[in-house]
């Protein structure tokens, strides 16, 4: 078991990371459609669950899911992004898009299960 402050400096490590890789994509990607956050949530939620099956055949896996799931992947998806993003659209395209992120997420984080367990 790893001690508390090695956990809080992984997840802190992890969340640098993460939230400048999506400032990075969201940049990239500014439009008149949010596409950056819709792909950092989508691949978010497809490398959470390649993680989640992979994890526990790590030698420190408290470790590496603080690094890598908790602090990198927590603050490289956002749900308040999108949420801020939908009060700028029509009340149409506000459901699609928050219906399309949501199914879109859990069929990606799906298939990273699905991953995850193919390649053990």
């Amino acid at each position: 078991m790893s001690k508390p402050s090695t956990i809080r400096a992984a997840v802190l490590a992890g969340g640098l990371v993460g939230s400048v890789a999506r400032y990075l994509v969201q940049r990239a990607s500014d439009g008149e459609f949010p596409w950056g956050t819709l792909a950092v949530n989508v691949v978010g939620a497809l490398l959470l669950g390649i993680l989640t099956t992979r994890i526990g055949r790590s030698r420190r896996p408290e470790f590496l899911a603080a690094l890598i799931g908790i602090g990198g992947l927590g603050a490289f998806t956002t749900f308040s992004a999108l949420v801020g993003q939908i009060d700028n659209m029509s009340l149409i395209i506000a459901i699609a898009y928050a219906a399309g992120s949501v199914v879109l997420g859990v069929s990606a984080a799906a298939l990273g299960l699905h991953f995850g367990r193919a390649r053990q």
